[in-house]
């Protein structure tokens, strides 16, 4: 080979040796960078709860050892966050299908118990005995699996066996407290003898959240509603993680009226547990209730719902649900038939005037879970939808179930229309509501009258609202509420201003408006005016004069308009304002004599009396009103922080 062509030879083996080290270095180098980023939003991801993100992330690892492990460790924290939250889909991911035999058994413990508390929930009585069977002599917690064999006979209707079966066992620590909450659920036709299993189990668990949720079920039942919302309260904070001590609280606002609050209840739960359920159950009873959430939603990392969260929170402020929602709700298992989704779906189609889609969602198989939302509200809808589109509203009803029987402090609509569905109206009566239900007003009116009143206000288009003929006398008081709730004083305000004829109700509620918005001479004239008459709203209208004339030193002027009103005068209200008056004219035994009488019944008496008993060094007095007043007001931890200020000055006190 002659010199010149080996040298060229010798050369271009060189360079091409020399380029492939640097492409393996290169190749090396951008390995190495993928892999610590890989591991980096690994890191990143678990510590955020996004399971998504960080199983995505394994792609970037190249040693199969480092991904199996970092695989491994992933698995792991989303078995813990489910278990934490009771979210078994969750934790069937987590698990997966090749027997993770490397996962601490305690963990894959209680998957397969939650697995089986969920089975008895969906009434599969098959799965408990075969997974019970797989733990049996290895397993660490027995006393649940013996806990969730008696949940099993009460849930196929065996109370008798259920009860021997937990009178015979015994238990330690928080296991012996969830024992003898079940025994108090299987007495709790016997009041004393449930509040003595609970009393007993709280000995045990002073914490136990299953107790206290349950001894507020039964304070409840009782009607003792603040009582029942303390011990309700206390549940969720005693195990926040727990999504079913959420439910049961927020419900509860639901029962007692609440919305606000049930949104904001849901809207921590979201939060605590990261489950979209929950921000979307926040969502929809904050829009439909018109009052905005304290704080936005909460981030979601579930598959899905992460998605579907923000789409909620930049939802236009005027529409119920949109195409953008649904597409995403059917990545959601479950999603499109949430009852949720069922309502806001309706009253979407509503607003955009489908009627005939609407109506044929109501008239072919409402769901169940969709209507016990609202119980009535799809039939009172129904009804609307016939009668406003010209039909026989009495077609509407046929062959479906009847409202109940109308009670004496049943909203004026409400015991209208059940007397109608029940044939209880004379003709003329009948013929004037169905008139009235063929009216778009109708709507705006059922959806206030239900709770519902930011639904209400943005079916109504808010203060652009122009009745076309006369409205029931609490249309338009009802209305104004739900516009001021929604929207504020200002647009309420306008709209109430704009009408020709107002209610006696409607015209109180505007001059409250106008002292609220710095308007006091109109108001207190137009209350002045009100209180000066005979109607059911003079004591009210006078309630609010007389607070007024107290702020501006006129003690004479309060007395003579609380004492004018004999219904005003023996009432709360009515009473705070003359022991203000009494401080004010220097009788403190007048106003402590008051205050003494109302006792738990006034916010403002407690506080006094608790404020005269600490300064009277009455420690005892002192620690009863300022308890009752932590009872009243779990939520704010000043009256707590002022039990800690009595026992503090009390030992001060000690010689």
């Amino acid at each position: 080979m002659p010199r010149p062509v080996k040298r060229f030879a010798i050369f271009t083996l060189l360079a091409v040796a020399i380029t492939a080290a640097l492409v393996g270095y290169w190749r090396y180098t951008v390995v190495k960078k993928q892999a610590n980023l890989s591991g980096s939003t690994i890191e990143q991801s678990l510590a955020a709860g996004d399971f998504v993100a960080a199983r995505s992330a394994l792609q970037g690892l190249a040693d199969p050892g480092i991904r199996k492990q970092k695989e491994r460790q992933i698995r792991t924290a989303e078995l813990e966050k489910a278990l934490s939250v009771r979210d078994t889909s969750l934790a069937a991911v987590a698990v997966g299908d090749d027997g993770a035999s490397w996962i601490d058994p305690k963990l894959l413990e209680r998957a397969d118990l939650e697995s089986a508390r969920e089975s008895i929930q969906k009434r599969d009585f098959d799965q408990l005995p075969k997974l019970e069977e797989k733990w049996t002599g290895k397993s660490a917690i027995p006393a649940s699996w013996k806990l969730l064999e008696i949940d099993s006979l009460l849930a196929q209707g065996h109370p008798e066996e259920a009860l021997k079966a937990l009178k015979a066992a015994s238990f330690t620590g928080r296991d012996e407290a969830s024992r003898l909450a079940r025994v108090a659920l299987l007495e709790a036709r016997d009041p004393a003898k449930a509040f003595e299993s609970i009393d007993q189990g709280l000995a045990a668990d002073p914490r136990n959240a299953e107790l206290l949720s349950f001894r507020a079920q039964i304070e409840e039942a009782a009607g003792r509603v603040t009582d029942a919302r303390l011990d309700y309260v206390a549940a969720v904070l005693a195990d926040r993680k727990n999504p079913l001590f959420r439910d049961v609280l927020a419900n509860f606002y639901l029962r007692t009226e609440d919305f606000p609050a049930a949104a904001e209840t849901w809207r921590d739960a979201a939060e605590d547990t990261g489950l979209g359920v929950y921000a979307l159950k926040s969502w929809f009873w904050s829009r439909l209730s018109g009052v905005a959430l304290s704080k936005p939603l909460p981030e979601c990392h579930q598959a899905g719902w992460s998605e579907l969260i923000p789409l909620l929170s930049k939802a236009p402020a005027d529409e119920f649900w949109s195409p953008a929602l649904a597409a995403q709700m059917l990545k959601i298992p479950g999603g499109p038939d949430r009852p949720e989704v069922i309502w806001l779906d309706l009253l979407e189609k509503i607003r955009t005037k489908d009627f005939a889609a609407a109506k044929a969602r109501l008239e072919t198989g409402f769901p169940n879970n969709a209507n016990r939302v609202r119980p009535n509200l799809a039939l009172q809808v129904l009804v609307w939808l016939a009668a406003e589109q010209g039909q026989n509203p009495r077609e509407a009803i046929a062959g479906r179930p009847l409202p109940q029987a109308p009670a004496s402090n049943d909203h004026p609509f409400i015991s209208q229309f059940s007397s109608w569905a029940r044939n209880n109206l004379t003709l003329e009566e009948a013929k004037s509501f169905e008139q009235w239900m063929a009216r778009p007003e109708a709507l705006v009116g059922i959806l206030f009258t239900t709770g519902w009143q930011g639904a209400a206000v943005i079916m109504g288009g808010a203060e652009s609202l122009a009745p076309q003929a006369e409205l029931p006398d609490w249309f338009d008081y009802g209305y104004a509420k739900s516009l001021q709730r929604s929207k504020g004083v200002q647009p309420a305000k306008k709209w109430l201003t704009s009408l020709s004829h107002r209610s006696i109700a409607a015209d109180l509620y505007l001059g409250e408006l106008q002292l609220a918005s710095g308007e006091v001479k109109d108001g207190l004239e137009r209350l002045e005016k009100i209180s000066a008459g005979d109607s059911p709203q003079a004591s009210r209208a006078a309630w609010t004069v007389a607070l007024a004339a107290l702020d501006q030193g006129d003690l004479k002027r309060a007395r003579e308009l609380t004492l004018a009103h004999s219904n005003l005068a023996e009432s709360t209200q009515g009473k705070e304002i003359l022991a203000r008056v009494s401080l004010g004219e220097q009788d403190r035994p007048a106003a402590v004599k008051i205050y003494q009488e109302l006792g738990e019944n006034s916010v403002d008496a407690m506080i006094f009396l608790s404020k005269e008993a600490f300064a009277a060094k009455d420690w005892a007095q002192a620690r009863k009103w300022t308890a009752a007043l932590a009872r009243r007001f779990p939520e704010r931890p000043e009256f707590r922080r002022n039990l800690l200020k009595i026992e503090e000055a009390e030992k001060a006190a000690k010689p």
